[in-house]
């Protein structure tokens, strides 16, 4: 919460700063935790750690190039990558099936895409194996046909791919679900969070679809 009041008040080096404290910190507690700690309180350690870890990942995005996207399958459209878009502004929203809120967020993914991909917005639904992760083939398979089976019950017709592993996630910070990444048409990353209601995720998405240059 603290990281997010810097980020309102322009203080971005501050919040990545308390941030990289606040990581380091939560590591050393669920280290601790792992060794000396209950089955709770292991799981609340280590559950704090990877969001507070997460969002250090995502400040750390802002301002800066937003790493390039490897994606071999695409359920949904053409193959792309960040650099095939430059001149829109791109939108990742990482997903899972098993994530209710994500289910809730397809509807109004698809109405914002029919309002604004005519001024440039382009959004990419990513996913990648969970249940299966790691699993037989006949898992993988079979996860495959639920995330393909989720994607035309909603009709989606905006772009959505499955990762090969979490190493995109990770680099985006984008293990807690929903997460959204707005990238500019310069290819800078603008926005990394919640997306939905955030405030500053329409402030920032108004603002960029706005700016043509």
């Amino acid at each position: 919460m603290l990281a997010d009041i810097y980020l309102a008040l322009g203080r971005l080096e501050d919040a990545r700063t308390f941030l990289s404290e606040e990581t380091a910190f939560a590591e050393r507690i669920s280290q601790v935790m792992q060794a000396t700690g209950t089955l709770h309180q292991k799981r609340s350690a280590m559950s704090g750690y990877l969001q507070i870890r997460d969002r250090t990942a995502q400040i750390g995005l802002l301002g800066n190039p937003a790493p390039e996207i490897d994606l071999r399958m695409w359920l949904v459209g053409n193959p792309v990558t960040v650099a095939d878009l430059r001149g829109r502004v791109v939108m990742l929203e990482f997903w899972a099936t098993w994530c209710k809120p994500c289910q809730e967020m397809f509807p109004k993914l698809t109405s914002l895409h029919d309002q604004e991909s005519k001024n440039g917005l382009e959004i990419l639904a990513i996913t990648r194996h969970y249940m299966a992760y790691g699993g037989t083939l006949e898992a993988r398979n079979e996860e495959l046909n639920l995330i393909r089976k989720t994607v035309g019950e909603h009709g989606v017709t905006f772009r959505v791919a499955v990762a090969d592993d979490e190493r995109l996630q990770s680099t985006y910070g984008a293990n807690g679900l929903p997460t959204v990444v707005l990238i500019d048409r310069k290819g800078i990353v603008r926005y990394a969070g919640p997306g939905g209601e955030d405030p500053a995720f329409a402030k920032t998405l108004t603002k960029y679809l706005s700016a043509h240059d």
